[in-house]
């Protein structure tokens, strides 16, 4: 089925009432019930757009993003694997996802230094706020690190920033990963890989 598009019926397109028992919530994105529906598409922040809502008081309507929740888990749905390297001192966003659903992910992420004599840090953030462990290895292999728990909404901005301890040495981050149990067909697309 195409994006936005239910039976022929596109995002602001008036559904006949007497086509209201055969809806599927789970095959549209964000309905309004009413005498008719009406398709509506969220926006990627999660919000429904003003034009489309006018006349409409929320009864009856139907939050396909309210109604599951992500689980933090080891099914991997998100991957920026493109190895990026960095050789400032200065923490520096080299990843970047989108979030488009509430609740808990697992990042992973592999990180190394070059010649094993300087600190490869690694931090998630979300929307440019550090919230997982400050990560550092010495190591010239990479070595995968874990953020087991962090609470996303939908229209988040997951990253990864990088940094070494000096301006000498370079350092190198790949396999940026998100992880959850299924909760609806597409909650999250990769923005920077």
């Amino acid at each position: 089925m195409a994006l936005g598009k239910y039976n022929g019926f596109v995002a602001g397109d008036i559904l006949p009432a007497e086509n209201a028992n055969s809806v599927d919530p789970d095959n549209i994105e964000s309905p309004v019930v009413g005498e008719a529906f009406r398709i509506i598409r969220a926006t990627i922040a999660g919000l429904l757009p003003d034009e489309l809502l006018a006349g409409v008081d929320g009864s009856g309507l139907i939050n396909l993003l309210a109604s599951t929740l992500l689980s933090a888990s080891d099914n991997l749905k998100l991957s920026a694997d493109t190895e990026r390297t960095h050789s400032d001192a200065t923490p520096t966003k080299k990843k970047e996802v989108v979030i488009k659903q509430y609740g808990t992910i697992r990042v992973k992420y592999d990180l190394k230094g070059e010649s094993g004599a300087d600190h490869a840090k690694g931090q998630v953030y979300v929307n440019g706020s550090a919230v997982g462990a400050d990560n550092i290895t010495t190591t010239a292999n990479y070595e995968t690190f874990t953020d087991a728990s962090i609470t996303v909404k939908p229209g988040d901005l997951v990253q990864l920033y990088i940094n070494t301890s000096s301006n000498v040495w370079s350092m190198y981050t790949r396999n940026f990963r998100i992880y959850w149990d299924l909760v609806s067909a597409t909650p999250g697309a990769v923005i920077t890989d």
